[in-house]
């Protein structure tokens, strides 16, 4: 079988001197892709369920606020709630507000678990950003925040 030539790839039309801005982007997207799963891994958990830890690390959830927050469907928030669980880093508890409720809370040790996988790493990046002046931040904070909202407009586009 004799192969095709592949397409070349398009992409946006890059001035020159912005190159070295769209390849720094590239690659902090790679490489922020590659840290949640070693992270998961390190901590012997699945990708969703490091998801599921650092949502609740923030405070306790409904099953629905999860399958929200997560963008998964209800029953695939019940099964990670459930693995989590069986593993001795959630417990489910009455809503104190509505006891028909249930919530899902962190267990204090895997809260300490997560803050020990994560704190290094946001260490270094927080002594990359105290070499900044405030004017610097200003401007790094607004480029991102746009940059966010463009890759929040593509996930948002209807398939």
């Amino acid at each position: 079988m004799v192969e095709q030539p592949q397409p070349e790839a398009r992409g946006p039309a890059i001035r020159e001197e912005d190159r070295p801005l769209w390849e720094a982007l590239r690659r902090l997207v790679t490489v922020a892709t590659q840290a949640r799963p070693a992270s998961a891994r390190r901590m012997q958990v699945g990708p969703t369920d490091l998801d599921l830890l650092e949502q609740l690390a923030q405070g306790p959830l409904s099953p629905g606020d999860i399958s929200r927050r997560l963008g998964i469907t209800p029953p695939a928030a019940t099964v990670a709630i459930q693995r989590l669980a069986e593993r001795g880093h959630v417990a489910r508890e009455a809503d104190p507000a509505d006891g028909r409720r249930a919530l899902v809370r962190i267990r204090d040790t895997a809260h300490a678990e997560l803050h020990q996988e994560l704190a290094p790493m946001f260490e270094e990046v927080g002594e990359v950003i105290e070499t900044l002046t405030p004017q610097e931040v200003s401007v790094v904070t607004g480029f991102l925040e746009r940059i966010a909202d463009a890759l929040q407009s593509h996930a948002d586009r209807p398939t």
